[in-house]
């Protein structure tokens, strides 16, 4: 059985939000939404470790080999197999969060250099476009803003959950670069392991 949006969790745990069940919507608004399957715990612990290094460093081949193993024994499994539009959404929204949080980290920049807040055009534009998309929960939207008025004061940022953190300097917001581009490298990785077993 085909349905039309995401695979198992891989968006939600993408985002920071680790669940064993995604909501999807199927073609039809109209529709309610379906839940996938749960993992199975050895598919879970699997597939959470692997996540979990895919958000700090770069995936090795053993680890792309093993979540194409799960996604393939999930699929036969439950009978649910991912579509080519569902790989194109799970990237669409992997490229948004990417996207915002370039933009989010070049704000940062500039904020710290300036010593003035700084909020581009773009910034705005896709800090909209998730808050309209609800992937992101609209109080570490609201924490963002935050930090960037908190980088260009040198002042300790408040997260979303009222932890005081250091104040943000160039060379983390650097480092978190960094771990974007790393992040966004696996995450096409993913994609094309879901179009591999898809296609399989």
């Amino acid at each position: 059985m085909k349905r039309s949006l995401l695979l198992v969790p891989l968006l939600l745990a993408s985002c920071g939000e680790a669940e064993r069940h995604v909501t999807i919507q199927q073609d039809s608004a109209a529709q309610a939404p379906v839940r996938w399957p749960a993992l199975t715990p050895t598919e879970w612990s699997t597939y959470s470790q692997i996540i979990g290094k895919a958000m700090s460093e770069p995936l090795a081949p053993r680890d792309v080999s093993a979540l194409r193993d799960l996604f393939a024994e999930y699929t036969r499994r439950t009978g649910d197999s991912v579509t080519q539009q569902g790989i194109d959404a799970f990237l669409s929204v992997m490229k948004l969060n990417y996207d915002y949080d370039w933009a989010l980290a070049a704000n940062l920049l500039l904020a710290i250099d300036t010593q003035q807040p700084s909020f581009s055009r773009e910034l705005r534009t896709l800090r909209a476009s998730m808050a309209r998309t609800g992937i992101t929960r609209a109080t570490k939207l609201t924490a963002d803003s935050a930090l960037i008025v908190s980088a260009a004061y040198g002042w300790q940022p408040m997260d979303e959950f009222g932890v005081r953190h250091r104040p943000t300097t160039r060379e983390t917001v650097l480092e978190g670069m960094r771990q974007l581009e790393i992040m966004n490298a696996n995450m096409i990785k993913l994609a094309e392991v879901l179009a591999s077993v898809a296609g399989s």
